[in-house]
């Protein structure tokens, strides 16, 4: 089965909802890689992946949304700016929130979601 989606929230049953969909047909994740857009989860190792950290045991879905979730709102304010530079717009009144985008990487022998810190701006 395969799904594509990208995922741009702020709420915690979003997030968890991009993990099972991520998740369906893929039982558990391996492994992880951060670089300068987030966090990126894989549910496969390729052999030529040589930047992949792998988790001393599997996780599942469950798992593997409460550790990304808990990074994502461990970042420091410095750490998140770094990643996702607020937005400019000042064109209306509003909000801008910290918030994400998760979207699914799928290829022929692998499966990861990546996790990106992003301002979600809400107008009134």
């Amino acid at each position: 089965m395969q799904i594509d989606f990208n995922v741009i929230a702020d709420k915690r049953e979003a997030f968890d909802l991009a993990f099972q969909l991520a998740s369906l047909g893929y039982k558990t994740i391996v492994g992880w890689k951060t670089d300068d857009q987030g966090l990126t989860l894989h549910w496969c190792k390729r052999d030529d992946e040589k930047a992949l950290n792998l988790f001393p045991s599997k996780l599942d879905w469950r798992q593997a949304s409460e550790m990304a979730w808990l990074w994502l709102n461990g970042l420091t304010k410095d750490e998140f700016h770094k990643i996702a530079p607020r937005n400019t717009y000042t064109g209306g009144d509003g909000d801008t929130v910290r918030g994400f985008k998760i979207h699914s990487n799928r290829g022929d022998y692998s499966v990861s979601l990546s996790i990106e810190p992003r301002w979600i701006y809400y107008g009134k």
